[in-house]
């Protein structure tokens, strides 16, 4: 028989292994508590469920069942989930110990947030929500609260599949619904089955939110908040921040399409998109400057610098957190007229009515606080903290190849990019074929452009090749150039030969490589013969060490 629910004590060894120290903070689901696992010594997170939760054997099946799908994720900014228990009483997981503040924390603190900065941090979780659905996991949680601003300069996300747990489960009566109201998918708030779109709503909301200082919808209420997203259209981000790029503004309006089906395709998709964004050089709405300011990220602090050329760490892909300068303008956006059938309004008031916010696992674990935080970086006055990696890098992980063409017509065969990192030589990716060489004079080259899992040291790039008479160089930076200008490293020349070359670099750092081919030769499998030979250049693969 199942012990009866209790309170776990400070200093209390759970199931033996994990001793409980300071108790972090408390939500709608779990309290969450420091410890140490003596096993394989270490700082942990143990979540223990309320005794509600522990108590419905339904939902306690369902939480160690998407603890486990969870725990198969393994990705940079995903919390690691190390192990699940029942010992004397307790339901509860077990979790990598996080030193940082949650994203809520931050924008409570700062409103709203550096533009290159949120999309820094977007690229990073659609990354990770790439990562989970590729494994079918759903978050189905996404907001603030569950994004952690790292001390190891990292933006994690927590509790994935958490949310799953509470499917048929009785909540409301207690109380809770997990999810909230302002971070609902629409299909969502209906009671409809969701996919990976709904994550990606989730996200344009968090990154409309962090931009704008306020989520695209909050009406005062639960439900008014859930209903407004059903009758009417999401606000233009350009309504409220003229001065971001019009790519970034069309980019969140169809993350935040009502249909699923107006939104991206995927999380990598995303991801990719959000790479592509460069928040100093983009269009921009006439008569605005682009957004350059810098915060304190320190807990309470509400300085901001409006007056730097760059924020702190532009030479790198930065995620300094920060508020924007000038005041937010008025939403202008007109309400659709309501579409919505007796029964689907009715199934709307029960479901909304019922949206009394569970707070996340992990909402504010790793709050900065002088009992509970350990090992914090020591700030002094006027200093503030980049989060994203500037001194501790990891081995080069390539995480997608693209072709690039910015000087022709944006295509050159990008359905075979991703041969060339697929670790198959006998695979490639190449070039459209041009009938003289030179890609027949129309432009000086084309890329071949690589995104790292993260920033990383770089010391080699090689590669491998069957075409004869090329010639390239590499580039290396934390955001991607136009061409071969705008990046921080390079060029360096690749050495030849007739299977291919490398260059050795002396330990540049970045999170994207682009080798840049001017080709005046043929490609190898053409026949040399003929008389208007087909020039192209063949990728086989793409080594970064």
């Amino acid at each position: 028989m199942t012990a009866p629910y209790r309170t776990p004590a400070v200093g209390e060894r759970v199931a033996g292994r994990y001793e409980l120290g300071a108790h972090i903070d408390s939500g709608g689901m779990a309290e969450v508590w420091e410890a140490t696992d003596h096993t394989l010594g270490r700082r942990v997170a143990v979540k223990i469920l309320h005794a509600h939760l522990a108590r419905d054997e339904a939902f306690v099946r369902r939480f160690r069942r998407e603890a486990v799908n969870a725990a198969r994720l393994q990705h940079p900014a995903i919390v690691s989930i190390y192990d699940a228990l029942s010992y004397d009483g307790l339901e509860a997981i077990v979790m990598e110990r996080i030193e940082g503040r949650t994203l809520r924390a931050v924008l409570d603190d700062h409103g709203k947030l550096p533009a290159r900065d949120v999309v820094h941090m977007g690229r990073q979780i659609a990354e990770a929500l790439a990562v989970a659905h590729r494994a079918g996991v759903i978050h189905r949680d996404i907001k603030p609260s569950n994004i952690m601003l790292c001390e190891d300069r990292r933006v994690r996300v927590t509790d994935f599949g958490i949310a799953k747990a509470g499917e048929d489960t009785d909540l409301t009566r207690t109380g809770t619904l997990l999810g909230t109201a302002k971070y609902l998918s629409p299909e969502q708030v209906l009671g409809n089955e969701v996919d990976d779109r709904s994550d990606l709503y989730g996200l344009g909301v968090v990154v409309f939110e962090a931009l704008t200082g306020r989520p695209p919808f909050d009406e005062g209420n639960d439900y008014a908040t859930a209903q407004a997203r059903l009758l009417d259209d999401a606000p233009r981000l350009s309504q409220y921040r003229p001065d971001l790029p019009r790519t970034l503004d069309r980019l969140i309006a169809e993350l935040l399409a009502e249909d699923p089906a107006d939104r991206p395709d995927s999380a990598e998709e995303l991801a990719t998109r959000l790479a592509g964004i460069d928040i100093d050089r983009e269009e921009l709405a006439p008569g605005t400057p682009p957004d350059r300011t810098t915060i304190d990220l320190r807990p309470g602090s509400d300085q901001t610098d409006e007056h730097r050329l760059e924020p702190i760490g532009a030479t790198r892909s930065t995620l300094s957190t920060g508020d924007g300068s000038g005041e937010l303008v008025e939403q202008t956006g007109g309400a659709r007229s309501p579409r919505l059938s007796a029964a689907t309004m009715i199934v709307l008031a029960l479901t909304a009515s019922a949206v009394v916010i569970a707070a996340a696992l992990l909402s504010r674990l790793g709050d900065p606080d002088p009992e509970v935080a350990g090992d914090e970086t020591e700030l002094t006055d006027g200093d503030s903290v980049s989060l994203t990696p500037v001194e501790e890098y990891g081995p080069p992980v390539m995480a997608i190849g693209q072709a690039v063409d910015p000087l022709g017509d944006d295509t050159e065969n990008d359905d075979l990019a991703g041969l060339a990192i697929d670790g198959d030589g006998d695979t490639a990716w190449r070039t459209e074929t041009y009938r003289n060489p030179g890609f027949s004079g129309v432009k000086p080259g084309v890329g071949y452009l690589v995104t790292l899992e993260d920033p990383s040291v770089i010391t080699r790039v090689g590669i491998e090749s069957p075409t004869i008479g090329w010639t390239a160089e590499i580039y290396v930076g934390d955001q991607p150039g136009q061409a071969t200008a705008g990046w921080e490293h390079g060029p360096f020349p690749v050495s030849l030969s007739d299977s291919g070359g490398e260059v050795e670099l002396d330990s540049v750092t970045g999170r994207y490589v682009l080798l840049w081919i001017t080709f005046e030769g043929q490609s190898e499998a053409d026949d040399p013969d003929q008389e208007e030979p087909e020039n192209r250049f063949e990728l086989a693969e793409i080594v970064i060490g």
